[in-house]
């Protein structure tokens, strides 16, 4: 069960500053406005799933567009034990792009600051790695240019190098209003897949034929701390 939430209408034309680099984007094209029409809401989660036990409470966040619900959700959920912030980011749906969902998550994040204390933000959960498009084939690439060896280590190598690439900056960026930033980054089931399986799974903008024949993919999640 959930209670839904509607927060209220964004007056006019919604656009968020990147505050340490504007022009940042991999492909040069994200984008931070939004459109005239726009609401936030507010989903309350109470339906018993694996692990609610341990929940004390959660709420997925989301925008809707002139009228359209967007199919990215930010989900938060604060532990019953420690009270730490677990954020989740609802990716199953290729057919949003990596820069509309980082616009979509700057406008969502303030709001949900309101209910849920950032300070205790201890991880993001980004789901699977190759479906952040363009940013995944900008850093696998940026990978494989660095990286020297076989990839027998893939798993450690590319957790080491992770927090340190354009995908990590962006995170970062997107996290400094908080006063937060990415400690370490937490992989599992780290392997190499093909272009036509990267195709399949998401909305790029990146030309085909300058995409690597091999990207790297993974569940991935990050560990946040206090600057």
């Amino acid at each position: 069960m959930f209670k839904l939430f509607i927060l209220g209408f964004l007056l006019l034309s919604l656009s968020c500053t990147n505050v340490n680099n504007p022009t940042s984007s991999p492909t040069d094209n994200h984008t931070d406005t939004l459109s005239i029409d726009t609401a936030i809401y507010k989903s309350v989660i109470t339906n018993e799933i694996a692990g609610s036990a341990y929940r004390k409470r959660a709420a997925a966040y989301g925008l809707i567009i002139n009228g359209d619900t967007s199919l990215f959700q930010c989900i938060f959920n604060e532990s019953n034990s420690n009270g730490n912030i677990t954020l989740y980011l609802n990716n199953n749906h290729p057919s949003t792009s990596y820069q509309q969902r980082f616009t979509e998550l700057k406008h969502l994040l303030p709001i949900a600051a309101l209910d849920y204390n950032m300070d205790s933000l201890s991880s993001i959960s980004f789901g699977r790695f190759i479906e952040w498009g363009d940013l995944a084939v900008k850093t696998s690439d940026d990978f494989f240019v660095k990286s020297t060896n076989t990839y027998k280590n893939l798993h450690k190598d590319f957790s080491i190098f992770l927090p340190q690439s354009i995908f990590g900056k962006e995170v970062n960026q997107l996290l400094e209003p908080y006063q937060l930033k990415i400690k370490n980054a937490s992989l599992e089931k780290v392997f190499i897949t093909s272009k036509e399986n990267y195709n399949l799974n998401n909305n790029i903008e990146t030309d085909s034929t300058k995409v690597q024949p091999n990207i790297i993919d993974c569940i991935t999640w990050f560990t946040i701390v206090k600057k």
